[in-house]
């Protein structure tokens, strides 16, 4: 899977940019706020449909802008295609994938699979559960597609209970009816979470042992938002499970009725990262929640490139920077012969060894311009010739 091609108009703070990629290295030098980030952005906003920065699509736009387009053109083992998402002002997002208008953003969900490591990572540690739920939603969405159609029943149920909660007068006849479409809704959802962290668990734990300090475990946990019920409970037939939830939903429906929300469901999962048997969140240095941060991206590229045959499009964003020389060592090394990868940073210092043909650009103020190789970028930029 790689990028041939990256088209901007009006995204972020590019008026117009035309970059030819390579198939293997592409690595992306500036200082601070130059727009690196920006590209990495605009090739995951192109394969995901939906940004990892920004809530808004109006944000996306170049300061003073009503509209943005991203193109994408690429290869894969199934041939050449060209994805072109736009967004207009009052009008919405538009994508069409060669040439043809997709009517969903989640129909792009499969098509171009991406891995992005950014020092926002850290969050997948030391964030709220929400962090974590969306590590593995993203990635059950990528491995199948159809789980999207899954998860967003489920959330347009659980919206309209959480409304009816609130209503006072709500009549309880029709309060069941929205436990009976909770239940089966979320059975699907709470099942194949179980089973995605059961893949990813062994996959994390193998690949923190090459990253971090000898003697160092890391494990994964899945704690379901359903009290009582644990994994192995998980992988039980849909039916029992399903009485397990109505069963939890008639416990605590006093409580959410003076509370107006729904307080059992996948909305309330989490995923623990235990590192020597303690939570990593509460217990691990910076140094070591970033290590366990990167087990589980790299899990993500393992399961993906497995899933489809090849290796998924990988963006790194400003992270090896962030490592001490031990741990970039190592993360270079796992990452070697996994595709096409688009890497930033400040200076050349910060990136992994170039193969040959690998292309190098200096970025500043919207311009992006080709350098030979990483080696005399240093004194190129001393001499002023960037």
């Amino acid at each position: 899977m790689t990028i041939t091609r990256l088209s901007l108009t009006d995204f972020r703070n590019y008026p117009a940019l035309e970059l030819e990629l390579r198939s293997r290295q592409n690595f992306f030098i500036g200082p601070n706020g130059a727009g690196k980030t920006n590209l990495l952005e605009a090739v995951r906003l192109g394969a995901l449909g939906r940004s990892h920065r920004a809530a808004r699509d109006a944000d996306l736009a170049r300061w003073g802008c009503r509209a943005y387009r991203v193109v994408l053109t690429g290869e894969c083992r199934q041939g050449t295609f060209t994805i072109d998402l736009s967004w207009r002002h009052g009008h919405g997002k538009q994508v069409r994938v060669d040439g043809v208008e997709v009517p969903r953003l989640s129909d792009l969900l499969g098509l171009v699979p991406v891995v992005m490591f950014a020092p926002q990572d850290l969050d997948l540690v030391q964030g709220s559960p929400r962090e974590r739920r969306r590590y593995l939603d993203l990635l059950l969405c990528q491995l199948r597609p159809a789980y999207y159609h899954a998860w967003s029943a489920w959330q347009r149920v659980l919206a309209h209970r959480n409304r009816l909660l609130t209503t006072p007068a709500a009549d309880p006849a029709h309060l069941a009816t929205w436990d009976a479409q909770l239940v089966a809704t979320a059975v699907p959802v709470f099942q194949a979470r179980a089973r995605l962290v059961a893949r990813l668990t062994p996959l994390v734990a193998g690949l923190h042992a090459a990253l971090a300090s000898p003697g160092q475990t890391l494990s994964l946990v899945y704690r379901p938002g359903l009290p009582g019920v644990g994994e192995s409970t998980l992988g039980a037939e849909a039916p029992a499970l399903a009485v397990l939830l109505e069963q939890a939903l008639v416990r605590v429906r006093g409580s959410e009725r003076r509370r107006g929300t729904t307080l059992v469901g996948p909305h309330r999962d989490d995923l623990g990262l235990l590192l020597d048997g303690r939570d990593a969140r509460l217990f691990a240095s910076q140094g070591q929640q970033r290590t366990a941060a990167l087990a589980l991206r790299l899990a993500e590229l393992r399961l993906l490139t497995e899933r489809k045959g090849e290796p998924p499009l990988l963006l790194l964003d400003d992270v090896l920077s962030e490592l001490d020389a031990g741990r970039r060592t190592a993360l270079v090394a796992l990452l070697r012969d996994q595709g096409q990868t688009l890497v930033t940073a400040a200076t050349s210092e910060a990136l992994p060894p170039a193969d040959e043909g690998a292309a190098v650009f200096w970025v500043e103020g919207g311009n992006v311009l080709p350098l030979s190789s990483p080696e005399p970028f240093d004194g190129r930029l001393a001499r002023g010739e960037c």
